[in-house]
């Protein structure tokens, strides 16, 4: 062979060998872009996999706020005939104060109270039922998506009762006024979940009594307004879960009888008003249980007794209202367990109003009370009293004029006469009525002491007509002068007289 083949074949040698370094290189680069692709896909499927999930979350947003954007905004409503509200933002969910005027809403499931949504954030509002209008229920939907409510009011409803657990969805609520709604009842537990409610006002409704358990849940309640129902029973305990309470309306009710029981439990209560019910008496230990009472109104009532003790323990109270009830007196010893406030210079006290008798028992009024109070209030109230006369039950006079006519001192001893005693008796009697009376002899009196004490022993009975001759009144030794001091001649007189008629 040539050295022109030999050259040939190594030329197609060396073409052969790159031709498979060439396809070995290719297909090791094959094989690496494969597998990195390979990582690239399940990376790319890693950091997919939260995209998508993200995408979901933002298109269920999308879809919760689309449909809060089908609902109007409650505070600039423009559709609805149900109820139109002005708030202090028209802002979406930036309102804090809604004042809600109620045309008509019939159902719980109505749409405008779906649209107290778009102002999540309420923390005062108001439903003021029209003239024309109807709310018979307190709307659990609104209460529910309001979390943050602080302040309710619901007012001239016609709401008949109140389940239990009603506010268990607004835990924040700090005022609750449910005024003229005509709520009848109350169930038990009704308010729990309230434990941060301060003041609640259940005025001018038709509730007509006040069972146990209608408070619970109510720990902080301070201040409590009943009054303008019809209430005639109020069990007792019914307010021992009120430890904080510091004013208490019973006001234009119903109410007869008031027991300390019925208060137990108000240890820190301040002011109670119970004008206009039906008390006739206050007993004794009534208000044991509220020591801390600074106010007491019982005016426009029935009262014609006040026992006692009636008023025993309350040593904080600087402000007692008795006018407009049917007081003929007032007895100083039902005073005495708070005499040290009635002189106090910051009481009060008004008794005005009521019909009063132009007599002595109310002499101590003026005399010790006036006297001795320092209070203005006190004496410019007893000033102004009236009474009335014991003849007529029309005409009134000024308490003080009257007394000042009127002769109220005590019958004195040194002026009173011996009547008649009875037969046996060894005391002589005295008639205040009469200031002048005709001298009774008598032998087997004592108090002339006409005897020794050993002649006294030896009195004997006498007979019948003997013993009425010595009772014998005689009208010419009629004198006003004291038995003590009848002078020796009329003394002598009488035991002349005396022995006469025992022979």
């Amino acid at each position: 062979m040539t050295s022109v083949g030999y050259e040939r074949r190594c030329a197609g040698g060396e073409r052969r060998f790159f031709l498979v370094l060439f396809w070995i290189v290719l297909v090791t680069v094959t094989s690496n872009c494969e597998a990195g692709a390979q990582q690239d896909g399940v990376a790319d499927r890693k950091q997919a996999r939260p995209k998508d999930e993200q995408m979901s979350r933002s298109g269920s947003e999308e879809d919760t706020l689309a449909d809060e954007a089908k609902l109007e905004n409650i505070c600039d409503i423009q559709s609805s005939l149900s109820a139109y509200c002005i708030c202090d933002s028209l802002s979406l969910n930036d309102a804090n104060e809604a004042k809600c005027s109620v045309f008509n809403v019939s159902d719980q499931n109505d749409s405008i109270w779906e649209s107290f949504k778009t102002q999540a954030g309420l923390q005062e509002l108001q439903l003021n039922v029209q003239e024309d209008g109807r709310l018979n229920f307190l709307p659990a939907v609104v209460l529910r998506n309001l979390p943050d409510l602080t302040s309710l009011q619901v007012r001239d409803a016609t709401i008949d009762t109140l389940a239990s657990q009603t506010f268990v969805d607004v835990t924040q609520l700090h005022e609750l006024r449910l005024n003229r709604n005509k709520i009848r009842h109350i169930r038990p537990f009704a308010f729990q979940g309230l434990s941060r409610t301060v003041e609640l006002e259940l005025s001018h409704n038709e509730l007509s009594s006040l069972e146990r358990g209608v408070f619970a849940g109510l720990d902080s309640l301070r201040h409590l307004f009943l009054d303008g129902n019809n209430i005639s029973l109020v069990e007792d305990s019914v307010f021992q879960n009120l430890r904080k309470l510091e004013e208490l309306d019973l006001s234009g009710n119903s109410i007869a009888v008031l027991t300390g029981e019925t208060l137990m439990g108000l240890q820190q209560l301040k002011k109670l008003t119970l004008r206009g019910n039906q008390l006739a008496i206050v007993g004794d230990h009534t208000f044991a249980h509220v020591s801390n009472l600074r106010r007491l109104d019982l005016s426009s009532n029935q009262l014609q007794v006040i026992r006692q003790q009636a008023l025993a323990g309350l040593r904080h109270l600087n402000n007692l209202d008795l006018s407009r009830n049917q007081l003929k007196g007032l007895d100083k010893s039902a005073m005495l367990p708070i005499w040290s406030n009635l002189v106090n210079s910051s009481m009060t006290f008004t008794v005005e109003g009521n019909p009063l008798l132009c007599d002595c028992r109310s002499l101590w009024i003026l005399r010790d009370l006036r006297m001795s109070s320092t209070s203005e209030s006190v004496k410019t109230n007893i000033d102004r009293l009236n009474c009335t006369g014991l003849a007529s039950a029309t005409s009134s006079t000024n308490l003080i004029t009257s007394l000042s006519v009127l002769d109220c001192r005590p019958p004195a001893g040194s002026t009173a006469t011996t009547r008649r005693p009875p037969r046996g008796s060894t005391t002589s009697t005295t008639a205040e009525e009469e200031p002048k009376l005709p001298v009774v002899v008598n032998d087997s009196s004592t108090s002339l002491q006409l005897s020794s004490p050993v002649e006294s022993k030896e009195v004997r009975p006498q007979d019948p007509v003997s013993s009425a001759a010595t009772n014998t009144v005689l009208p010419e030794l009629e004198s006003s002068a004291p038995i003590v001091g009848v002078p020796i001649a009329t003394v002598c007189l009488s035991l002349v007289f005396a022995s006469t008629a025992l022979l």
